[in-house]
């Protein structure tokens, strides 16, 4: 079992380092999106900090039905959740239909195979943020913000992100907590998904299904639906009527472990035998 996950580590993660660009890209141009207003705001003498920026691109959309007013989908986060499933449902596909059949022969077992690969997606969906908050990091910094994950209560923060939605103050591990694992958890699910989707259809299938999921499904409030997790204002923390994240946090992990079993069962019956053809790299 090491050696496949080092396989993949290495293959998945090292040998394509030039899709770490990926998430950087995609970073620095939605962060372009508020550079103007963020200098504009640390100009008129508010402090800011960078949990503020990262808690404006994970505000997601107001729920369909919702008193707070129309939804629309935030264009930022939408790129940040499909940005993230390119970056992971390529090489798990491409590595079967190559060199996933002779791996899974020397190890003896396609279950070894499929949970080396969730080892790998956890790393790269870590690895997707983490490129992604660098990069917020760095942009903060040169703008002069506070380096601090703390959410303040700010006549900024009412203005910028959750216009008639109340909050309090959270620093320390509660905001790394709304800012980095909610999402995180959120992401990886969602990935683990479109994963087990590609390995079954195609990838063009995956990310079909993975767009509907953030865009008509993610509409609606719902603790079982995994994408409200990584939206704000969907959060019980600012929204009273939200979904619960101390609850959520236990429901996104056993959703994971499902997913992985689903996963390994499909990888039991699955043709590895005969390539898919359509939208497969």
């Amino acid at each position: 079992m090491k050696n496949i996950i080092r396989y993949d580590l290495y293959n998945g993660i090292l040998k394509r380092s030039v899709w770490i660009l990926l998430p950087i890209v995609i970073f620095a141009m939605i962060m372009f999106e508020i550079y103007a207003t963020i200098k504009g705001i640390k100009n008129s003498g508010i402090s800011m900090t960078l949990g503020e920026v990262i808690a404006y691109f994970w505000h997601g959309s107001v729920p369909a039905g919702s008193s707070l007013g129309a939804t629309h989908q935030h264009i930022g986060w939408l790129l940040i959740q499909l940005g993230c499933i390119c970056f992971t449902i390529e090489y798990p596909t491409r590595d079967l239909n190559i060199f996933g059949q002779q791996i899974i022969v020397r190890c003896g077992s396609r279950v070894k195979w499929w949970l080396s690969k969730c080892v790998w997606i956890a790393f790269s969906v870590m690895i997707y943020l983490f490129a992604g908050f660098f990069v917020f990091a760095v942009e903060s910094a040169f703008l002069g913000l506070e380096m601090s994950l703390d959410i303040q209560q700010s006549s900024m923060m009412q203005i910028l992100i959750f216009c008639n939605v109340g909050f309090g103050r959270y620093t320390g591990l509660k905001s790394f907590f709304i800012l980095v694992i909610m999402p995180y958890l959120s992401m990886l699910a969602l990935n683990l998904f479109c994963v087990i989707v590609s390995l079954i259809c195609n990838q063009i299938f995956s990310m079909i299904t993975g767009l509907f999921a953030l865009t008509i499904i993610a509409r609606y409030m719902s603790p079982l639906i995994v994408t409200n997790y990584c939206m704000l204002q969907r959060c019980s923390y600012f929204y009273s009527d939200g979904v619960d994240y101390s609850v959520g946090i236990a429901y996104l992990i056993g959703i994971i472990a499902v997913l992985m079993i689903i996963g390994a069962m499909i990888m039991l019956y699955i043709d590895i035998i005969e390539p898919k053809k359509n939208g497969d790299a």
